[in-house]
């Protein structure tokens, strides 16, 4: 099996850069190392598109933070709600990467009271 790692952008305010992780399955570990006050949020998304917060990333200092996300999701972005206090903030995903292995799928959307 192979694994693979990705850099998630960090911006000084707001949302970063969306990042593809349609090809990692199972759980996948999220690492975010550095000096900041305040906090960055792992956002997710199923579609590319629409993208919900689904772990939190909260400091006052010096920190190393790892989290596992073990849902499947598409894509992924760093929201950032902190502040840089001296050195450099880096943040990765990683996990086993087997293209082909998620199938991702789109349903239609159904009106109120609709039946699918």
């Amino acid at each position: 099996m192979a694994t693979r790692s990705a850099n998630l952008p960090i911006v000084l305010q707001g949302d970063g850069p969306v990042v593809s992780i349609s090809d990692l399955i199972g759980p996948k570990t999220v690492l975010l190392s550095g000096f900041f006050k305040g906090s960055y949020t792992l956002l997710a998304s199923h579609n590319g598109v629409n993208f919900s917060p689904v772990l939190l990333f909260d400091s006052d200092g010096q920190e190393q933070i790892s989290q596992t996300l073990a849902e499947a999701y598409t894509a992924v972005r760093l929201r950032s709600n902190a502040r840089p206090t001296g050195g450099i903030v880096t943040a990765s995903i990683s996990g086993v990467s087997l293209a082909g292995q998620n199938f991702f799928g789109l349903f239609p959307p159904l009106h109120a009271n609709a039946f699918g």
